[in-house]
């Protein structure tokens, strides 16, 4: 897979709704998180045509909405998952050896209270470390007073005179599926959003896709051998819609994947913005296999809350929460508790939701006292977990699971943000069963767009018996160099493009924020697929939630130059302006004015 950085040989995300209707494909794949797009670039990467077709935007759902931590050993020591411990070190070296500028290390701070806490948590790292391979530089390092006043001085010290620190990993959820998404089109593999399957018709050896552009109104068909349930948190009502007339009568069976959801034609051709109402959302039914946990995260401007680290934070219910710095701010998350209404792409969140993640802080920090009003942005995301009866959300497993349905579609449920791989493997199994054929293996996977910073790891990041990570260094003081700018400012456009940058900024790249250039709205559309003003502020660039004191300069100013590309009139302009102030006031709609 080439990965140059012109436009004619980079892999680019553009709906093609023709190309989707013109050919039977081997594989079909409803849904586009990280599931359904670890599936596509495992599929494509082994020969087979493959078309991908997303019912809103892109990781829109939970995958845009992680904690961004890459794995938690602690927490899967807790759960008792040893097998789970290990798969995370190969998901941790896969996602570094193929996109290295998505994996962030940063040093996770446990403040202790007493010698049986440091002695407890000694044990439990010592564990994970063993199971995990953790390198000589990763490794834990315990902490006095006085170490944790200098490295991080809003911390209580005389609360926590013991301290451990060791090595965590960050990762950009969304990138990591735009990047899977490119990979499986550079291989051949077509993908739509904003496309949303009404039905699947069964008939012989076919199954027919009835959809609908949700930009315009007009109906299409997909005609593919194999179909791959990848919904996520929706993947169960799938099962429970209308499967009109049975195979004994007709030959032809229907499996509604969501309910059908009208939608006006764009007018003049021109894009639609996507009211939540105008994106099917499944009906909303009892679960028999899954149980779905509500994740929410808040965050509070770092001038507020100034650590350096991530901290790791108790609750009063024994849960464990993170701080963790970004951008301009400090997120606090996850709530993790049962979700009852069903799936939902945006779950509210609640002013308990908010007391809830501020109440540690007091007990960890001097400083000004945080309150709701503090909070400059938040998220929550629905993880469907496999139903275990009598455990609470916390202690279920993060496991996943596959199985096909009576009309021999496969459903995937469960799973991992950084195990895209591992469910692929589980998946193609399936894939290749249906297809009656044998699939290739794949040779060692090239890098994903921007990952080709390096060819290999170093010596001691290649081994199989110790994980070390890249240092991005070299490369993020090359573009504070190229560009004049700060390592701040170098160091989020490498977390984000990697080897890309260059083919991003070009030679002479406008400012229209304190962090963000015009570049990157135009990249964002032409090459990541976005459609609309919340795609962009949302997904692309996360301004939204990591820059909220720029939305003033950039949603005017994203407007604009999305109005030129994408052919905008005022109207539209306007109504693309309304529905994401609409989304970011329901965001903030527990937060104190």
């Amino acid at each position: 897979m080439s990965q140059g950085s012109s436009k004619a040989s980079r892999p680019c995300i553009v709906r093609k709704l023709g190309a989707i209707q013109s050919k039977t494909f081997d594989l079909a794949i409803v849904g586009g998180g990280i599931v359904g797009a670890g599936i596509a670039r495992h599929a494509a990467a082994k020969g087979l045509s493959v078309v991908l077709v997303e019912a809103a935007d892109y990781a829109s759902g939970a995958s845009s909405k992680s904690t961004k931590l890459m794995q938690d050993g602690l927490h899967n020591l807790q759960l008792g998952t040893i097998k789970r411990v290990q798969e995370a070190v190969r998901e941790r070296q896969d996602l570094h050896r193929l996109a290295p500028h998505l994996v962030e290390a940063m040093t996770m701070v446990l403040p202790l209270r007493s010698r049986w806490q440091l002695q407890k948590f000694k044990l439990g790292l010592s564990l994970y470390e063993f199971l995990g391979r953790v390198g000589r530089e990763d490794r834990r390092a315990s902490w006095s007073a006085g170490t944790l006043a200098v490295a991080e001085p809003s911390i209580r010290a005389n609360v926590y005179p013991h301290s451990l620190a060791y090595r965590e990993y960050l990762t950009d959820d969304t990138r990591l599926v735009l990047l899977l998404l490119r990979a499986a089109i550079a291989d051949g593999a077509e993908a739509v959003n904003y496309v949303h399957v009404e039905s699947i018709v069964q008939r012989r050896n076919q199954y027919f896709l009835h959809s609908r552009d949700i930009l315009t109104g007009a109906e299409l068909d997909v005609r593919c051998r194999c179909v791959v349930n990848a919904t996520g948190p929706w993947v169960e009502q799938a099962l429970r819609g209308p499967s009109g007339v049975s195979k004994e009568h007709s030959q032809v069976a229907e499996l509604s994947l969501e309910p059908d959801s009208s939608a006006g034609s764009a007018p003049d051709g021109h894009c639609m913005d996507v009211p939540d109402s105008a994106i099917p959302d499944l009906a909303k039914s009892g679960s028999d296999r899954l149980a779905l946990s509500k994740g929410v995260h808040i965050a509070v401007l770092r001038e507020h809350l100034a650590i350096n680290n991530m901290i790791f934070l108790d609750t009063q219910d024994q849960r464990v929460i993170f701080a963790i710095p970004r951008g301009k701010v400090t997120y606090i998350g996850a709530t993790e508790t049962f979700h009852e209404p069903g799936p939902e792409r945006w779950p509210e969140v609640t002013e308990e939701d908010i007391q809830y993640l501020l109440a540690p802080l007091s007990n960890y920090f001097t400083g000004k006292q945080l309150t709701p009003a503090d909070v400059v942005s938040t998220w929550a995301g629905l993880r469907s977990l496999i139903r275990e009866p009598g455990k609470a959300a916390k202690e279920m497993s993060r496991k996943d699971e596959v199985w096909r349905d009576e009309q021999g579609i496969i459903m995937v449920a469960g799973g991992k943000l950084t195990g895209p791989w591992l469910m692929a493997d589980d998946v193609m199994a399936y894939v290749a069963s249906a297809l009656e054929r044998e699939l290739n293996k794949e040779d060692q996977p090239m890098a994903l767009p921007g990952g080709d910073l390096y060819e290999r790891f170093t010596d001691g990041g290649n081994s199989l018996q110790e994980f070390a990570a890249i240092d991005l260094r070299p490369e993020i003081d090359r573009i504070a160099t190229r560009y004049g700018l700060g390592d701040a400012e170098a160091g989020r456009l490498v977390r984000l493009y990697g080897s890309e940058v260059e083919a991003v900024l070009g030679n002479a790249p406008t400012l229209i924020s304190r962090s963000v250039y015009a570049e990157e709205v135009d990249w964002a559309i032409t090459t990541d697929g976005a459609l609309s003003l919340e795609d962009v502020l949302y997904r692309r660039l996360r301004c939204v939630w990591y820059e909220p004191t720029e939305l003033t300069e950039l949603l005017p100013a994203i407007t604009e130059r999305m109005a030129k590309i994408l052919n905008w009139d005022v109207i539209e302009q306007h109504r693309q302006r309304v529905a994401t102030e609409e989304r970011i006031a329901f965001d903030l709609a527990a937060v104190p004015v």
